[in-house]
């Protein structure tokens, strides 16, 4: 009994505060793509003329009913001439969504699945973690090597009629999934161990 007390204030230290940010992280996500798909609506029933778009002198920036976004040059074809101002603005929203907020979305997803799991078995070593873990790295690793060329595509060919790809490789995801799908096969490694040695016992 004590040793089960003495664990469960070991787990309330910190997977408390861990759930906590994941939470207030997941609803500040779920906001932000209402707003998107909001302002998507928005832009749809809006006249070309009332849509306007700022030259930074870097990026392509335009209002959003709350905040604004902002698309970088290395994005989009440098001389190629867009199909129009809405076009763009919609393109954008539609591609940041898919390419940044929605695999952000998932992960958080799968982590709150892993904090809930390790709540009710009082171990990490468990199956479900382990898939958990290795669906988040495989999803950070793909988005890390397809993210950035869908939308670069995505934007050339919706907006610019023109296919364009640019340094499309984001390595800090990439490297960021592998080093997860390495925690995948270490917490396997734990669970077959786990496993064993209760078969033992």
């Amino acid at each position: 009994m004590e040793t089960e007390k003495n664990f469960e204030k070991k787990e309330l230290r910190h997977s408390r505060l861990c759930r906590l940010l994941i939470a207030c992280a997941f609803v500040f996500l779920a906001l932000r793509i209402s707003i998107t798909v909001i302002e998507i609506m928005r832009l749809w029933g809006r006249p070309e003329a009332e849509v306007i778009l700022i030259d930074t002198g870097y990026s392509y920036r335009f209002e959003m009913f709350a905040g604004y976004a902002q698309c970088s040059y290395l994005n989009i074809p440098a001389e190629a001439r867009m199909v129009s101002r809405k076009t763009f603005c919609m393109a954008w929203l539609i591609l940041s969504v898919m390419t940044e907020d929605l695999p952000v979305l998932a992960v958080l997803g799968y982590l709150r699945k892993i904090m809930k799991v390790i709540r009710e078995s009082h171990s990490p070593f468990v199956p479900q973690t382990v898939s958990c873990t290795q669906k988040i790295g495989w999803l950070i690793l793909l988005t890390g090597i397809f993210g950035e060329a869908v939308l670069q595509m995505g934007m050339g060919l919706l907006v610019y009629r023109v296919p364009y790809l640019m340094n499309p490789l984001n390595f800090f995801w990439i490297f960021a999934g592998a080093v997860v799908l390495l925690v995948g096969d270490i917490l396997k490694w734990g669970c077959d161990l786990q496993e064993f040695s209760d078969e033992t016992l």
